[in-house]
C-alpha cells in the first residue's frame, strides 16, 4: 500500500486526515482477511497490515509535511 495519491502533475498527498482515513481502511481491511488468512496460514499478514497502519498514524502526527515526507519515504512509502 502507497500512502501516495495519485494525481497527474502533483506530488502524493501525505495529508494526516489522508493518512489517519488510509490507515482506519488497512485496519478494516486486515480485520476482515484475518479469517481468510488464518485458514491459508498466513495470519502474520494480519500483523503486517497492522504495523503499516501505525505506521501510518504515526506519520500523520508529525507536524512538519516536510518531516513526514521523509518518515514515509524512510518506512519504503513514497511520498
Amino acid at each position: 500500500m502507497s500512502a501516495a495519491q495519485s494525481k497527474p502533475g502533483r506530488r502524493p498527498t501525505v495529508s494526516a486526515e489522508w493518512l489517519e482515513s488510509a490507515a482506519a481502511e488497512l485496519e478494516s481491511s486486515a480485520e476482515g482477511s484475518l479469517p481468510t488468512w488464518v485458514i491459508l496460514g498466513q495470519a502474520h499478514r494480519y500483523c503486517e497490515d497492522l504495523g503499516k497502519a501505525a505506521m501510518l498514524r504515526k506519520a500523520a502526527g508529525i507536524k512538519s509535511v516536510a518531516d513526514r515526507r521523509e518518515f514515509l519515504r524512510a518506512n519504503g512509502v513514497e511520498a
